[in-house]
């Protein structure tokens, strides 16, 4: 009986231990004291993990080697030899950045020495940026900049073109171009800015748009004087007459420009379970000082009582107040700290320190706190944290958390991790990856210019003069060549660009079949562009040439505005900012349809998403929201939505969105200005540009720009694809490439194309020979018949018969002519008809609500380019807080 029981006994504990063993996974070890789990990594890297004096993850290890692209530190660790002299600590025993090893670091021949341990490349040398630690790249390098004779300096430093001097803007930054001006007359056919030296088209007088910086075009104009254009459905600003959707008055934000929707005449309320914010805007109560700012005003986390608490080091006097607190090596030492004296209380003192009794209580990578009632806490070193609700402190993996602590590569290491870049950019303070080479530009359309501005030091220089209305733009590097669109002439055009920052040889490549080109994207990998057309709601694409064109998509579409394309993947992405805003994407052959970011009922996710851009190294896509004053992100699948950045004051009207190494930039044309904030944190605000005459849409121009982190493939050339129109990549297809025809025709299966002929018959079918004589057929057209074919012929006996019935069919032939001919008279008149209001509603004169500012040209030919009221093209805004209250 006994031996049964011991048989028992230690059969349970067998299986304990054994279910012990199961805990552990198999890219775990498992420790033979403790039976912790430690990652397998963990297991022989001179680092003892396991704790509690158990140091079996150390035991039983091979002989150190370090592989050839490694380096090995005292302690025998190996870490990668990019990593030695850093200015970082990777080596356990701190040998990776010991001086005498790092004294003698050389730099490459095309990197300059900052002294000690630091090389930068040697374009950053001399660049108006300190790079160096100590600011050593800028130490003798002269004065800053140096203007060209076509150029003035402002009192800023910057250089501009002769030409903007006086011009009525503000081009340096600090308005110097615009002092000690003389009194400027406009022309005949122009109008004088009161406060200013601008000169406007007389014909924007009074248009309803503020185009004088004193606003002085709008005033004292006659209510006759602007025709409301507004639909039914929109509300129509009182001085501008823009056009806003009615749920947009009275919503606590000024939409129109003279603030007219939201008057004197609004009432705000809100709820009952609803906080309304300083701005009137109406949030749920929950988000009510949740730390967040949810207002636009920020008015939501204002008067919010912050609960004091003590630091994990420090002994609360206040026993939960945090009102008074005191470090703990002052607890039980015999001396009062506490006004309470509850820091030296007897009883607290005499349970003693149980993390004295046992050092290794909180095993591996914890600190133990003693909590004077007997108790403990375990607390992790930097980079470890609790596992699953355990004592064991776990290696954080800072790689995979929400906030980004890399620029482009990360490392995971124990308790650590390590920021490294992709080819053609370099490590700058630890985190930040700089692109080599030279520094980007920023390309924007200025409607009646192109120009490009330098982010580092503010010099701006014209691209492209005397544009009528240049809307978007973009470039393809590699070809020196630069594409934008021109509202006021219907156009795509295209210009060489030179080294020195000029052009030559501008040519119209587009000028059929389009009408509102809003948004522009270059495809350099295929060599096509691709634009959206708010006119025509259509996308379409064609060739560098513009000799072959195609649209891709014609239905479903309300306003598109901005275009992205990703041709190293085959997917093209665009913003529509109509009765259902949303952000969409399909192959660049135009198949696969997909709504990435939608508008839902109660949610502010997406409302007006006028600018659109792919980061190609992060491999995510940017927006920007002229409606929630927020700039936007997401996966190229549109997972991962999250906010960027929410402001008001410095998001107001943005137009157009785009991204480079950590930075967004965007165009804001109720500011006239150019912005820039971080990426990653939504911090790091800055004004690159202001007082601009209306900037609209922005690209980074820069080689880098269009370079992705993954091999970049032409399917079409590397699959000798045959196709005598077009050949688009095709990420749904076997192939990744299909060959496209252009409209009204279709693709043969040797890659051809074929004009599809629809022909109507030219004789009614003639039906089977009866023996019932008073059945007959006639033929009421000429016939194509083939050589070979006979015609039943009549015998003599029936000749008469025949007669009577020719005589009626000629009779019958007549009739039928006659009719035939009316007929077409009608059509001629209706398509006569349909011409003329064709061609009278193109040259009438209107405002087009959905934006006037994009339309409007240069010059006089602006009403070239307004779309009337008769073909009722809506505007689709939608209000911030339409139905909220409903649906929360």
């Amino acid at each position: 009986m006994q031996q049964f029981i011991l048989l028992v006994f230690s059969i349970l504990v067998l299986g304990s231990v054994l279910v012990k063993c199961d805990i552990c996974t198999q890219d775990q070890f498992q420790c033979s004291t403790t039976l912790n789990c430690i990652p397998l990594s963990w297991k022989c890297d001179d680092d003892v993990d396991c704790g509690d004096n158990d140091d079996s993850d150390e035991k039983k290890c091979p002989p150190k080697t370090c592989s050839s692209d490694e380096i090995q530190c005292n302690d025998t660790k190996c870490i990668p030899q990019r990593w030695q002299c850093d200015g970082e600590f990777d080596c356990d025993d701190h040998s990776d950045e010991d001086e005498k090893r790092c004294a003698s670091k050389t730099c490459k021949p095309d990197e300059f020495s900052c002294g000690g341990q630091t090389c930068i490349p040697q374009l950053w040398h001399c660049d108006h940026t300190d790079d160096c630690p100590g600011g050593q790249d800028e130490v003798g390098c002269g004065e800053a900049t140096t203007c060209s004779p076509e150029e003035i300096k402002c009192n800023n430093g910057r250089c501009i073109n002769n030409r903007w001097h006086c011009d009525g803007d503000n081009d340096c930054g600090d308005n110097s171009d615009e002092e000690n001006c003389q009194i400027k007359f406009c022309k005949d056919d122009e109008f004088g800015c009161k406060n200013s030296t601008k000169c406007i088209a007389k014909t924007w007088r009074c248009d309803g748009d503020f185009d004088c910086p004193d606003h002085s075009d709008e005033m004292e104009c006659s209510a006759s004087t602007h025709v409301d254009t507004c639909s039914t459905t929109h509300f129509s600003c009182k001085v501008t007459k823009e056009c806003i959707h009615k749920s947009w008055k009275c919503d606590g934000e000024k939409d129109c420009e003279d603030g007219s929707d939201e008057d004197n005449d609004c009432v705000y309320t809100c709820r009952a379970d609803h906080f309304k914010c300083e701005n009137h805007h109406c949030i749920h109560e929950v988000m009510r000082c949740d730390g967040n700012e949810d207002c636009i005003d920020g008015s939501d986390e204002k008067n919010c009582s912050v609960p004091q608490k003590c630091s994990s080091d420090d002994f609360d006097c206040s026993l939960g107040l945090g009102t008074h607190c005191i470090s703990r090596d002052r607890i039980c030492n015999g001396v009062v700290d506490c006004h309470n004296a509850v820091d030296e209380d007897a009883d607290m003192c005499k349970k003693g320190n149980p993390c004295e009794k046992n050092p290794n209580i909180c095993l591996a990578h914890g600190i133990c706190r003693n909590q004077f009632n007997g108790s403990y806490i375990c607390e992790c070193h930097a980079g470890f944290a609790k596992a699953n609700g355990t004592e064991i402190c776990k290696d954080i993996d800072e790689c995979s958390l929400d906030h980004r602590v890399c620029s482009q590569i990360c490392q995971n290491t124990k308790g650590s991790y390590k920021c490294s870049c992709y080819e053609g950019y370099t490590l700058e303070k630890h985190y930040h990856c700089r692109v080599d080479g030279e520094l980007p530009w920023l390309i924007f359309a200025n409607r009646r210019d192109i120009r490009r501005l330098r982010v580092d030091s503010g010099i701006m220089e014209t691209l492209v003069e005397e544009t009528e209305n240049s809307i978007a733009l973009d470039y393809d590097f590699k070809n020196n060549y630069l594409f934008y669109t021109d509202s006021a002439t219907e156009q795509i055009l295209r210009v060489n660009l030179t080294p020195n920052g000029s052009f030559v040889k501008k040519e119209i490549i587009i000028n059929e079949g389009i009408k509102a080109p809003d948004g522009l994207a270059v495809d350099w990998l295929y060599n096509h562009i691709y634009w959206t057309d708010t006119g025509l709601d259509q996308i379409s694409v064609a060739d560098y040439f513009g000799n072959k064109q195609k649209t891709l998509i014609s239905t479903g579409l309300d306003d598109p505005r901005a275009i992205a394309v990703d041709p190293v993947n085959g997917y093209m992405y665009w913003s529509d900012w109509g009765m259902k805003p949303k952000i969409e994407r399909c192959g660049m052959d135009g198949q696969g349809r997909q709504e990435l970011v939608v508008k839902k009922e109660g949610l502010d996710i997406i409302e007006w998403p006028n600018g659109l851009t792919i980061d190609y190294i992060d491999e995510r896509l940017y927006w920007i929201d002229a409606k929630l004053h927020r700039i936007g992100t997401s996966n190229f699948d549109g997972t991962d939505v999250r906010t960027v950045i929410t402001n008001g004051e410095d998001i107001k009207m943005p137009f157009s969105l785009a991204v480079f190494e950590d930075t967004l930039y965007w165009t804001d044309w109720s500011t006239d200005s150019i912005r820039s904030v971080d990426k990653f944190s939504g911090t790091k605000l800055k004004t690159l540009s202001l007082g601009l005459y209306s900037v609209m849409d922005i690209k980074v121009y820069h080689e880098r720009k269009q370079q992705s982190k993954t091999p970049a493939v032409n399917q079409c050339t590397l699959n000798l694809a045959l196709c005598s129109f077009l050949c688009l990549p095709s990420p749904g297809s076997q192939k990744k490439y299909v060959c496209v025809c252009k409209d009204g025709e279709t693709l043969q299966p040797n890659g051809s194309c074929s004009t599809v002929i629809t022909t109507l018959p030219l004789t009614t079918p003639k039906p089977a020979v009866t023996s019932t004589p008073a059945i007959t057929t006639h033929k009421l057209g000429p016939s194509y018949t083939d050589a070979n074919q006979h015609h039943d012929v009549a015998n003599s006996t029936d000749r008469a018969e025949l007669s009577v019935q020719a005589e009626r069919s000629v009779g019958l032939v007549a009739t039928i002519t006659a009719g035939i001919v009316v007929a077409a008279l009608v059509v001629v008149i209706v398509i006569g008809l349909f011409v003329y209001r064709r061609y009278n509603a193109r040259n009438q004169k209107s405002m087009n609500f959905d934006n006037p500012v994009y339309r409007k040209t240069t010059t006089s030919a602006d009403e070239q380019c307004m779309i009337s009221p008769d073909e009722e093209i809506q505007s689709s805004h939608q209000p911030l807080t339409a139905n909220i209250s409903e649906n929360v």
